[in-house]
């Protein structure tokens, strides 16, 4: 406890920034981020016919295309995703990285969009495998079962129900309040650890009888919190349904590497441990996402009243 660090769940260090074209090759941008300095601003590098001035990006013809990146990128903020709005309402979407700390700006639409398309995979990816309250309910779910097909059956079931609400809530059409909507995560999480702990003591849990509705019913609750990043993100107008299609296949590919490595290392604890020590094990693990379930409950349930 005197050692230990601050761990967050849905810590996402990623700075969004619109820019949007007001006339003839006359950007405004807008930042949309809580910084974590107070005079941190972006520095764009821009093409050689573009220059910043203050909150507006003016340009020469051909407009906004070439390589643009941002100077401050690896110091503040881990990335950066800009949203860049033409005078036709038409939305491209980018991101900068340490990894990736330019992108080139194209005025073909074909290009545009297949750029939308890895940018909102990758956002999904790399959401589920930062989102630790989403890993930890699907390492406590992974844990619940000794048969792989089982566990297929219900991650799938998870994912059915996540895609279901993740679609509906993005799109506008069932909206909750992501406050809410966190508590009810972290409680799923602590859900599936006693489930476990109940299993490994001899107890028949829900569980053991409905796997698959226990998978469906919280991968409906789940699929709400996915929606709320990609709210907040912003789906392009005009391809939205790629987008958000583009986004729960990168949520799917995230959740199949962790749930890969967690079987991959039970089958190993399984093979070179005794049968008391792997029990033992899974049952720490189940009571350390136990605790960590319980602490995000309790501290978003005060927030949602104070």
């Amino acid at each position: 406890m005197v050692f230990c660090t601050a761990s967050y769940g849905h810590e996402t260090p990623i700075a969004t920034i619109d820019i949007i074209e007001r006339n003839d090759n006359i950007f405004f941008v807008r930042n949309n981020f809580v910084s974590p300095t107070e005079d941190w601003e972006p520095k764009f590098l821009l093409p050689e016919q573009c220059v910043a001035d203050r909150n507006f990006i003016k340009c020469e013809p051909p407009g906004l295309v070439g390589n643009l990146s941002i100077e401050q990128i690896g110091e503040n903020f881990s990335g950066a995703v800009i949203r860049l709005q033409r005078k036709d309402q038409s939305l491209s979407v980018f991101t900068l990285s340490n990894d990736k700390k330019n992108v080139f700006i194209s005025e073909d639409s074909f290009e545009a969009r297949l750029h939308t398309i890895r940018v909102y995979t990758v956002l999904g990816i790399e959401h589920i495998l930062i989102g630790l309250d989403h890993l930890a309910f699907v390492l406590g779910l992974s844990l619940l079962f000794t048969r792989l097909s089982t566990a297929v059956k219900t991650i799938s079931a998870f994912t059915i129900a996540h895609s279901i609400t993740l679609g509906i809530s993005a799109v506008g059409h069932v909206t909750l309040p992501i406050a809410i909507v966190e508590a009810l995560i972290a409680l799923s999480i602590s859900t599936v650890a006693a489930e476990k702990l109940l299993q490994s003591r001899g107890y028949l849990p829900w569980s053991n009888d409905k796997p698959m509705i226990i998978g469906f019913m919280f991968g409906l609750l789940h699929g709400f919190g996915f929606a709320s990043v990609l709210t907040d993100l912003g789906l392009p107008k005009d391809s939205a349904l790629t987008s958000l299609f583009s986004f729960n296949i990168g949520v799917e590919i995230g959740q199949i590497i962790f749930v890969c490595l967690v079987f991959a290392c039970l089958f190993g604890m399984r093979r070179f441990l005794s049968l008391n020590l792997y029990a033992s094990s899974q049952n720490a693990v189940a009571y350390l996402i136990g605790i960590l379930g319980l602490f995000w409950a309790i501290e978003r349930t005060v927030a949602i009243v104070t």
